[in-house]
C-alpha cells in the first residue's frame, strides 16, 4: 500500500503491542539510569572454558537473579497503585524478532546452573522465533536483561517493560589496556519505586558478583 509521499507500512500486532507498551512506560514511569563498568576478564575466560561455551548474557542473568533475591524491590511489579514484590525469581531476556521485540522469562532462574540458564535462553529464543512461547514465560518476568553487545553496541539505556520496575542493558565487552575486558551495564529504574542509592547498590552487587568469579 502506498500514498503520494511513500509506502505505508502496516504494523504487525507485535509491533503495535511493543509501541503501545513502550509509550506507556515512558509516559508513566519516571526513568533514571545508573551505569557501571565491569571487569569481565576472568568471567569470559571461565565462560570460554565451558563445554559447551556459555554466553555472557547467561552469566549476567544468573548473577542478576541471585542479586534480586537480596534486593526484592527489583523483583517486583507496579500497577501505579500497588507494588508487589514477587516470590519467584523470573528473569526476562529481550529477544529481537522481525516484527518487534519480546522478553520471555527464564523461570525460577535463581535455582538454575549456568548451563541450565544458557540452555533456557537458547530455547526461549528459538521458540520466540516460531511463536511457540508459553503464556507464563511472557507474563511472569520480574526483571529484564537486554543485550545489544552482539551488534557492536558499547552501551545503551533500555526502557522498562511495565509492570516491571527495572531493566538491565548490557553492551559488548571491550578490550582495555593491559588485556582487560570491560563491560558497561546500565540499569534503568522506575523512580516511583526505586531510589538512586538502591539502584547503585543493586548494580554494584551484580558487578561484584561477576568480578569475583575468579
Amino acid at each position: 500500500m502506498s500514498d503520494a509521499n511513500g509506502r505505508v507500512v502496516n504494523w504487525t500486532p507485535l509491533r503495535r503491542a511493543v509501541a503501545n507498551q513502550m509509550s506507556r512506560s515512558m509516559r508513566e514511569a519516571p526513568h533514571f539510569f545508573v551505569s557501571m563498568d565491569v571487569d569481565v576478564t576472568a568471567a569470559i575466560e571461565e565462560l570460554h572454558a565451558q563445554q559447551p561455551r556459555v554466553s555472557l548474557t547467561a552469566l549476567v542473568v544468573q548473577e542478576t537473579a541471585t542479586t534480586m533475591k537480596a534486593f526484592p524491590r527489583f523483583n517486583a511489579v507496579w500497577d501505579g497503585e500497588t507494588l508487589i514484590e514477587l516470590s519467584a525469581v523470573d528473569v526476562s531476556v529481550a529477544v529481537a524478532l522481525d516484527g518487534g521485540v519480546l522478553a520471555p522469562a527464564v523461570l525460577d532462574a535463581d535455582g538454575l546452573s549456568l548451563h541450565e540458564i544458557a540452555a533456557r535462553i537458547a530455547d526461549l529464543r528459538a521458540r520466540a522465533a516460531i511463536g511457540k512461547l508459553r503464556r507464563e514465560e511472557l507474563v511472569r518476568g520480574g526483571f529484564t536483561v537486554s543485550n545489544l553487545g552482539m551488534y557492536g553496541v558499547s552501551w545503551f539505556t533500555a526502557i522498562i517493560t511495565p509492570p516491571q520496575v527495572a531493566v538491565m542493558a548490557m553492551g559488548a565487552a571491550r578490550d582495555e589496556r593491559q588485556g582487560r575486558k570491560i563491560l558497561t551495564m546500565t540499569l534503568s529504574s522506575d523512580h516511583r519505586v526505586i531510589d538512586g542509592a538502591d539502584a547503585a547498590r543493586f548494580l554494584g552487587t551484580v558487578r561484584q558478583r561477576i568480578e569475583d568469579r575468579e
